[in-house]
């Protein structure tokens, strides 16, 4: 199952790039296998310094999860175990939302 996903910029000069691809998943597919297969396309810029967090959210702005790149930390809104497809509604599409910090 192809799923659009997009990101969102981390400054100005990753501004130029386009932030979106569309990204394979099994069609079996869980929100558990969101971000290996996000880390598996290199779909987040390196950051150095702070444990940035990238919320990812459906078409629908539900969000789904918080993943923290220094620390690796998910942490599921829904459960882990839920279908993709069903998290992701009618349009096949993700969303990632940058926070350099957070409370």
């Amino acid at each position: 199952m192809k799923i659009h996903v997009t990101r969102g910029s981390v400054c100005m000069g990753d501004d130029v790039f386009d932030n979106s691809r569309d990204i394979e998943f099994a069609t079996n597919a869980s929100v558990g296998d969101i971000i290996p297969e996000l880390n598996a396309n290199s779909f987040f810029p390196h950051v150095s310094g702070n444990d940035v967090m990238w919320a990812v959210e459906n078409a629908r702005k539900e969000r789904i999860l918080e993943y923290y790149t220094k620390s690796e930390r998910t942490d599921f809104k829904i459960p882990e175990n839920t279908r993709l497809k069903e998290a992701c509604g009618d349009k096949l599409s993700l969303h990632c939302v940058y926070y350099s910090s957070y409370k």
